[in-house]
């Protein structure tokens, strides 16, 4: 088995925060998908193999709000790694965009914008993280237990 990161989205159903935390991670896996694997909350809850074994590698978690259910959720099992987390209410903050937290699953324009400038954040993690350069596409084909 190779080394991946795994993406953890926030799961805040019918949410616009939770939308956005969904389409930052489908972006990032579309971007890697060979290199990244998608935590899914519901079936890890439910104890389902193949999700428990994705906490073997490095977590990335993408929060819809301050809540920070995703972490919560990931620090009630023994092992997961995270290295990283981003929240989608700092980066509205920061780019002073207007997002109201409605009960909806479609992203209207500025939402679409929000998830591009998180994607863009978390592609730049990952390409640190396994020592990609600019322009370059990470190899995180490293056998498991190599450091």
């Amino acid at each position: 088995m190779t080394n991946k990161i795994t993406i953890f989205p926030c799961s805040g159903v019918g949410t616009v925060l939770g939308t956005i935390s969904r389409q930052v991670a489908y972006k990032v896996i579309e971007t890697f998908p060979n290199d990244t694997l998608l935590l899914c909350l519901p079936a890890l809850v439910r104890l389902v193999q193949e999700d428990l074994e994705m906490l073997l590698y490095p977590v990335i978690v993408i929060e819809g709000c301050n809540k920070k259910c995703a972490n919560y959720v990931l620090k009630r099992f023994r092992r997961p790694r995270i290295i990283h987390t981003f929240n989608i209410c700092d980066f509205i903050k920061q780019n002073k965009i207007i997002v109201k937290n409605e009960n909806r699953g479609e992203l209207q324009d500025e939402e679409k914008r929000v998830v591009d400038i998180v994607a863009k954040q978390v592609v730049q993690i990952i390409k640190k993280i396994a020592g990609g350069k600019r322009g370059e596409e990470p190899c995180l084909c490293r056998e498991k237990g190599e450091v």
